[in-house]
This record gives C-alpha cells, structure tokens and sequence, in this order.
C-alpha cells in the first residue's frame, strides 16, 4: 500500500539528521581547534540541541504516523525472538520428520518388482485380447 505522507515524514527525518549530522560536525571540529571553523557565526551548543530536538520531533511524527496504520503490529524486539525460535523449532522438528521419512521409504525390492511386472503383464495382455477381439469382429 502506497503512503506518499509516510515517505515524506521518512525523507524529512533523514533530512533533519543529515542537518544534524552537519551541525554537531561543524561543532566538534570547531572545539577540537580545528582552523576550518565555519567563517561567521560558530555553532554553539544551542544549535545542537536544537537540531536534536527537530530529529526528535520528526521521529516522533513518523512513529505516530506508524502507530496510526492499519497493519501496524507492537509486538516488541523480544516477542518478535520468541516467535523466530518457536519457527526455527518448528522447522527443526519438519526436517527431521521428513528426513525420517525419507530414510524410511520402501526402496523397490524383488517382491515390488515382481508385483509391477505382474500387474503390468496383465495390463498388456488386456491390451492385447482387446485388439484381437476388435479385429476380428470388425474384419467379420
């Protein structure tokens, strides 16, 4: 299902941190005494924590906006782990059923042989007599 405005709320966080990412940047390299320090006005702390607070808010919308979907699931990281092992148990205990029956399947022995060519030797001889039958009474 397209949703055009959670994009965007995705496309203004990653805008908000990359403004952030460039700030704090910008920051810590002026107070290390960099000589690159931007010309003007320097970044102080205030920036920073104003920038942060933006990226927080724009979280926050896009974890509302999440929140407010339809198929949206709270399932936390930890019950999400159980659910995986309870598969990954599950799928363990299938292949080892499977692999049991296929270690177990009947490889064709004399007795099956024999019982196929006997059953296909009847079904040959059916043919057989069939066709006879059918020439004779339409040659008749």
């Amino acid at each position: 299902m397209y949703q055009p405005e959670l994009f965007n709320l995705e496309k203004k966080l990653i805008e908000e941190i990359n403004h952030f990412n460039t700030i704090y940047y910008e920051y810590v390299r002026c107070l290390s005494g960099g000589s690159n320090c931007t010309v003007g006005t320097p970044v102080t702390e205030e920036k920073v924590i104003s920038a942060s607070h933006s990226v927080n808010e724009r979280a926050e919308e896009l974890k509302i906006k999440y929140e407010s979907q339809p198929n949206y699931t709270s399932d936390t990281h930890e019950s999400i782990m159980n659910k995986a092992k309870q598969i990954d148990e599950l799928r363990r205990t299938i292949d080892t059923k499977m692999e049991t029956i296929l270690k177990n399947k009947n490889l064709p022995n004399e007795l099956t042989r024999q019982y196929d060519s006997t059953v296909y030797t009847g079904i040959v001889w059916s043919i057989l007599a069939t066709s006879v039958l059918f020439y004779i009474f339409t040659e008749m």
